[in-house]
């Protein structure tokens, strides 16, 4: 498991910037995201995985060795993002739990061979049922301690899966304290590692008190009606402080979270005046 001492920013580590990736959702294919990340001043890529066109479970074995010569030959970042509900860890039913855990072991496989360096998963929804109460529940006491038991099992088969060949990365997204607290002995454990949507809630504090096990940052804006996944720009200042703080640890990638990928560029163009004016 990786337990090294994180660096710090002033003993060589790279900008922001040159950590920048963008989410490649629009793209041909991985390898051509990551032809446009070389050619427009990206890091690399983060490669939405449930989709048929970048999913490397259907790529052939010369494309999948394509794609991991090019990333590897240009030194391009590449993870992969986990379906957000298919594959959740937080199953009730046996049979979708196990097909779940199926389908992220060949995930991990595949990062294994294409040289990614991170797999980001969503715990994954739960069933809801709202009450009609003046504080309403949404799931029952009795189904929620099952659901809880199976999310702690299922991070540590994750954390077995990733052992030793990438880093297996939990986002804040859809999380809440009871989640956290199964997730922390884990990461203090270096088993499990974190990414932090900045644009998303961080339950008690977690993430932002976690930030020494931040190994990836999702990027993107809101615009007045609540819409997220929006360009960055003058709005997002906000975030400067944040990305300030993270600098001075070990953070392996900053991705946009922005498509399409002109739009994602578009953001980092910001992104460098921004940091470059304020450094």
């Amino acid at each position: 498991m990786e337990a090294e001492a994180p660096l710090r920013h002033n003993e060589g580590m790279p900008s922001i910037v040159q950590r920048t990736t963008y989410h490649a959702v629009n793209d041909e294919s991985v390898l051509d995201a990551l032809r446009f990340a070389l050619e427009n001043g990206f890091a690399g890529v983060q490669a939405a995985a449930e989709l048929p066109h970048l999913s490397p479970l259907v790529m052939s074995p010369a494309a999948k060795q394509e794609t991991a010569e090019y990333r590897r030959r240009h030194g391009l970042l590449l993870s992969l993002h986990a379906p957000d509900d298919a594959a959740g860890l937080c199953g009730l039913d046996p049979d979708l739990g196990a097909a779940a855990l199926t389908y992220l072991t060949r995930l991990f496989n595949a990062a294994e061979e294409l040289g990614a360096h991170c797999v980001t998963l969503h715990v994954g929804p739960t069933p809801q049922f709202r009450t009609d109460e003046s504080e309403p529940s949404v799931l029952p006491e009795t189904a929620r301690t099952a659901m809880l038991a199976t999310l702690e099992a299922n991070l540590r088969r994750v954390a077995g899966m990733a052992a030793g060949r990438c880093l297996a990365c939990i986002e804040n997204h859809g999380m809440d304290d009871a989640m956290t607290s199964l997730l922390r002995p884990l990461v203090r454990k270096h088993w499990l590692w974190l990414a932090h949507d900045l644009a998303k809630p961080d339950p008690g504090g977690f993430y932002a008190q976690h930030a020494w096990a931040v190994r990836q940052v999702h990027l993107h804006g809101r615009t007045e009606d609540g819409r997220s996944h929006a360009a960055l720009g003058p709005d997002c200042e906000g975030l400067l402080p944040h990305l300030r703080r993270l600098e001075q640890h070990d953070v392996r990638e900053y991705c946009i979270e922005v498509r399409p990928r002109e739009r994602a560029l578009a953001s980092l163009a910001w992104l460098r005046e921004a940091t470059e004016q304020e450094g």
